[in-house]
């Protein structure tokens, strides 16, 4: 794994790293929102049939990508670029399953930008 040297140097030369910190930075703050939402919903419906499990653990997984999203962006300001790829990977697809559709969107936007970034951080 490379290590380049930061994304303050990089931001400037490399205009992807710009929007993937950005599309990492709102599917974490959606995440954060349709946690929040879920754990609401979840204590609302435990009375009910004991159906606020389900919302509950929802939440957990969102929160759980809304870290991710946290470290994914570190590891951009830290310019391990390659790192921040393969972290991206698992939240994307949480993503498109427990966090609506638009969380995955944003995320697989942002890898599929990853390799540009990184060749043109490379050189």
């Amino acid at each position: 794994m490379s290590r380049y040297n930061g994304a303050e140097g990089l931001q400037h030369n490399i205009p992807e790293l710009g929007t993937i910190k950005s599309l990492t930075v709102a599917a974490g703050l959606i995440a954060i929102v349709i946690a929040v939402t879920n754990l609401i919903l979840g204590f609302i419906l435990m009375p009910f049939m004991g159906i606020g499990f389900i919302p509950l653990v929802l939440s957990l997984i969102n929160f759980w990508v809304f870290w991710r999203c946290k470290n994914i962006s570190d590891a951009i300001e830290a310019g391990r670029l390659e790192e921040a790829r393969d972290m991206t990977l698992t939240p994307m697809v949480f993503g498109f399953i427990f966090s609506w559709v638009i969380v995955g969107i944003l995320l697989l936007i942002a890898y599929m930008k990853y390799d540009s970034a990184i060749r043109a951080a490379a050189q």
